[in-house]
């Protein structure tokens, strides 16, 4: 098996010989995929990097749903859908597994929430933080999500998730390097 990405190196390089400059042009799909959540407005966006375990893909939607995918025949296994038919927004990264004995757990982060999804059947994991799920900010001293919206006129609204907070703040204006 070759192990890409490993080591001191992280070299992008497989040893693996099956495929090569002479026969790449040769390789045609194996199968598609497609899970009809993307939205053009607002944009989404797939930055997921799939795992592959035991003949199985596991990944993310535009959506943000978590896939299972049969990897030899593209036969969608199930779908978790955090966001229960709301329609997810934002970028996930990837998933990974975590496995003790029979227990095979897929970790997804999805908004303020780390998931815990049953890797054979696509349920939450009930036992895993609260029914499923840790809600990230538990614990944090200050809120995560406030967001600072600034506009050309140097005016600003700093704005949290909640919606708790709302207040108007002058911005200084930024000093920038001029290139000769």
């Amino acid at each position: 098996m070759a192990r890409v990405r490993r080591g001191s190196g992280r070299h992008k390089y497989s040893a693996l010989d099956q495929i090569n400059r002479g026969n790449v042009r040769e390789l045609t799909p194996a199968w598609t995929y497609r899970s009809d959540d993307m939205t053009q407005q607002p944009a989404s966006t797939i930055e997921c990097n799939p795992i592959v375990i035991d003949g199985v893909v596991y990944l993310t939607s535009p959506g943000l749903k978590l896939l299972a995918l049969d990897a030899a025949t593209g036969r969608q296994r199930w779908v978790f859908d955090p966001s229960d038919g709301k329609g997810g927004r934002g970028v996930n990264r990837g998933v990974t597994l975590w496995s003790e004995g029979a227990d095979r757990r897929i970790f997804l982060a999805a908004g303020m929430f780390l998931y815990a999804v049953d890797a054979d059947t696509g349920k939450l994991v009930k036992r895993f933080g609260t029914t499923g799920r840790v809600d990230l900010r538990e614990g944090l001293d200050r809120d995560v999500f406030a967001v600072r919206f600034c506009d050309y006129s140097r005016h600003c609204f700093q704005v949290s998730q909640s919606g708790q907070k709302a207040t108007a703040c002058r911005s200084k204006p930024r000093q920038t390097a001029r290139r000769r």
